[in-house]
């Protein structure tokens, strides 16, 4: 299958999935419409007209076929490419760490290693039974971060309504103190807006996290589903990128999952409210 994607995300700029290619020769980025199995080229639609007045018996499929079309390079640039060393691909498998590499990678960290295999050899053993189970198992962390990114965000509004509470708390709590007092109420206050600075922050940059790696494991998902029946060696370094995503993904749900329920109360020193009292 070819993929789908309309578009593939680089760093900040987004790639065409399909350009046409004679346009592409000129330096113009268009959008392919066709795919010409005959000439193993890429067409937009001013140009496929032009390819069928002098290439009239060429099998030619469109978007509605796209299932026909080969892997688009972008796809298999975002594949191939070493997140380290990203002007190398990765050609290698160790056994020994089940990792997939590229040269620098083996040199630098997997010189000791001894099951390091070209990768058209490694994706001899790949089995899809393996893939199908990793999708449903990134299937069912998808459906965490979900679950988690909902209750980040009710965690931030609750937080903020009981930050705004024991604000208000601390506030009539300092009505009942004379001026001399005044250090202890900026004190107070101070402590709870650090806090609450430190706390949102954290959780913020927690749950941007977990957008970004759920934006990661969506766009590998659909890429693997895109090739799984075209190319067997991208599938195998796709399977591999994305099982070290699973990874990361369950860490960083492991620590998220601790964040949860966070709130601020205030309560005044006994001392001090006995001797207003009094």
């Amino acid at each position: 299958m070819a993929t789908s994607l309309r578009s593939v995300y680089k760093s900040s700029d987004i790639i065409l999935d399909y350009c046409c290619t004679p346009c592409e020769e000129d330096n113009l980025k268009t959008e392919a419409e066709v795919y010409c199995e005959k000439c193993t080229t890429f067409y937009c639609g001013p140009c496929i007209n032009m390819h069928k007045q002098l290439y009239k018996k060429h099998t030619t499929y469109g978007r509605s076929d796209i299932k026909y079309w080969p892997v688009a390079k972008p796809t298999q640039d975002l594949i191939e490419k070493c997140e380290l060393h990203t002007e190398e691909k990765l050609k290698l498998y160790c056994e020994d760490h089940e990792q997939i590499c590229c040269n620098t990678c083996v040199s630098l960290n997997h010189r000791q290693c001894t099951t390091v295999y070209l990768i058209q050899d490694a994706v001899k053993t790949q089995s899809f039974a393996d893939l199908h189970q990793l999708f449903a198992e990134i299937n069912t962390i998808l459906q965490q971060f979900t679950q988690l990114l909902k209750s980040g965000e009710a965690n931030l509004t609750s937080m903020h309504e009981s930050y705004k509470k024991s604000a208000q708390d601390i506030y009539n709590f300092r009505q009942k103190i004379n001026t001399a007092l005044d250090e202890l109420e900026t004190m107070t206050t101070t402590n709870l807006d650090v806090a609450m600075i430190t706390l949102e922050s954290d959780l913020k940059t927690g749950i941007d996290n977990c957008s970004k790696v759920e934006e990661e494991l969506n766009c590998f998902k659909n890429v693997m589903q895109d090739i799984s029946e075209k190319n067997t060696e991208l599938i195998f370094v796709a399977s591999q990128k994305l099982l070290n995503k699973k990874r990361q993904s369950e860490s960083l749900l492991q620590r998220m999952s601790k964040k949860t329920d966070i709130t601020f109360s205030f309560q005044g020193h006994e001392i001090i409210d006995s001797f207003l009292s009094e």
